[in-house]
């Protein structure tokens, strides 16, 4: 018979230890995957396939932990095998936003060779902590199981079958994987940032990898080579780093749930509001109200495409607008000024937008109402036949949320105009590829009768307009001569002018609704495009 394997001096665990340390490992590995995502979402977006490639690269980590973790516990190093695994995942979580962030600026800049070697570099970064983590379970089944021999070591400690330390260690890292969800959901990432929660996350696999060290004294210096790091980690987390550069003429930065938010000065005066990696501007504020550019004077001119009951003045009628996607209530104080008696509702999802909107970009006016909410919700809330104009400026670069663009979506803003009113979509074009504006206008197409395309001049933003009755360029261009200031009137009436009537392509039969809205698998395809340099 062969003989029963004997527990290995040291190599041994308590159980409260033993479950500190598979919490500790979930917790990390959760916080880190929340701030992965987080860390991304400036620059490639949190759509369903981002969220689909981290979850990917997560399991993928730690399916490869588990095999090497398998393959530690057979070679009676358990002890120190975690001392190594703990402290190396700790410290490369911690420092893993800088590296991250260099690759995914890589990733949106760049195409072809340095594009590969960016995204392959990312899961490297990202990947190999996780699977040093994943590499932890199995060892602390095995520090759990062992198996004494009482003839030989009549005093060794107590053990329990590998069952029951699958499960101690199954339960604890469960635990700590709920608690690295949630709380990086709604107190880490919100209030204490990106960076900070990183380091969160390392900081109690630095700590088991220390407590290790120190109560199975094991040789080698990692652990205190840990226990040094970890106290600069702990005054590095005070401190934070940037994960976006702040740029000149900053006025103020803060983050939120959803995105970093800058609000920058231009040399010309005016200020902008800049959110994530600032590759477009979402809303700008000139205290001498001389300039006008980009999609908002457009937007702010939507009451003129209202259908004209008889030969009232459209500037003095008390008109109903609201807008989803507020941002800095850029297009709601061109509206309010320029027709004094209409009234603007603002849903905007980010409070932190609108706490930034009222302290420098003048958000303030008595007849524009501001909602943290999501604007389809919103829109449900008012009544049927209330509104007069639905503005849509929710999209963020490409990508705009799904539910805003569906069969459902545009069926309930149909219900909620007043005879005549419209849609305008707010939406950005990437070069001459047209295939999300298609989808997005054949929906919409299946409820309004009539649907009209604007290419804002000077920018890359077009507007798709809906609505029942048919519009005429040259009336519209005419009627908003009457506005004011001048240069609103000239920049709005240029764009008024340029109205075109949609045409579908071949391409454009793809129906968006609540449950088949394939918005980000079209954005990929034409970045791919793109990329390639598909004409």
């Amino acid at each position: 018979m062969p003989s029963e394997p004997r527990s290995i001096p040291g190599n041994h665990l308590p159980r409260l230890t033993t479950a500190v340390i598979a919490l500790s490992t979930g917790w990390g590995v959760m916080a880190a995957e929340m701030g992965l995502v987080r860390l991304m979402t400036p620059y490639l977006g949190a759509s369903l396939p981002i969220w689909a490639s981290v979850i990917a690269l997560v399991l993928v980590s730690l399916a490869a932990g588990a095999a090497l973790g398998g393959h530690l516990s057979r070679r009676g190093i358990v002890t120190r095998a975690l001392v190594t695994l703990l402290a190396a995942a700790g410290l490369l979580l911690a420092v893993a936003p800088l590296a991250l962030r260099w690759l995914l600026e890589g990733m949106v800049r760049f195409t072809g060779a340095p594009l590969v070697a960016s995204g392959a570099g990312l899961l490297l970064v990202a990947g190999f902590p996780l699977l040093l983590a994943g590499a932890v379970a199995p060892l602390l089944v095995q520090a759990r199981a062992q198996i004494r021999d009482p003839a030989r070591s009549p005093d060794g400690p107590d053990t329990e079958s590998p069952g029951s330390a699958a499960g101690l260690v199954t339960a604890g890292s469960t635990v700590g994987s709920l608690l690295g969800t949630l709380l990086p959901a709604f107190l880490t990432l919100p209030y204490l940032g990106t960076s900070r929660t990183f380091l969160l996350a390392s900081m109690p696999l630095l700590a088991c990898a220390l407590w290790i060290h120190w109560t199975t004294r094991q040789p080698g210096c990692v652990g205190t080579g840990a226990a040094g790091l970890a106290l600069l980690l702990v005054g590095g987390s005070l401190a934070p780093f940037p994960l976006i550069r702040q740029r000149p003429g900053t006025v103020a930065t803060c983050e939120s749930a959803h995105h970093h938010i800058s609000v920058v000065r231009r040399p010309e005066g005016h200020l902008v509001l800049l959110l994530d990696a600032g590759y477009a501007e979402q809303s700008y504020y000139d205290p001498a109200q001389r300039l006008f550019y980009g999609p908002w004077p457009v937007m702010a001119s939507s009451p003129l495409l209202v259908r004209n009951p008889g030969d009232s003045n459209p500037l003095l009628r008390a008109w109903e607008v609201m807008i989803v996607g507020l941002g800095g209530g850029t297009a709601a104080r061109m509206i309010v000024r320029a027709f004094r008696r209409a009234r603007v509702t603002g849903a905007e999802l980010d409070g932190e937008i609108l706490r930034m909107a009222k302290l420098h970009l003048a958000l303030d006016h008595p007849r524009i109402q501001t909602h943290v909410a999501d604007g389809r919700l919103m829109l449900r809330r008012r009544a049927d036949a209330e509104l007069d104009v639905v503005l849509v400026d929710a999209a963020h670069h490409l990508l705009v949320p799904f539910h805003l663009v569906t069969t459902e979506a545009f069926d309930l803003a149909h219900r909620k105009l007043r005879p005549g009113g419209v849609v305008v979509v707010n939406l950005a074009r990437l070069a001459n590829d047209t295939a999300l504006l298609d989808a997005i206008a054949y929906t919409g197409n299946r409820t309004f009768a009539r649907v009209y395309r604007l290419d804002v001049s000077g920018s890359a933003n077009t507007l798709l307009i809906f609505t029942d009755h048919q519009l005429h360029p040259k009336n519209l261009a005419r009627r908003a001569e009457t506005m004011a200031p001048p240069a609103f009137a000239r920049f709005a009436g240029l764009n008024l002018g340029a109205i075109t009537r949609w045409r579908p392509s071949g391409g454009s039969s793809v129906v968006l609704t609540d449950d088949r809205a394939p918005v980000a698998p079209l954005i990929l395809a034409m970045l791919w495009r793109h990329a390639m340099g598909d004409k």
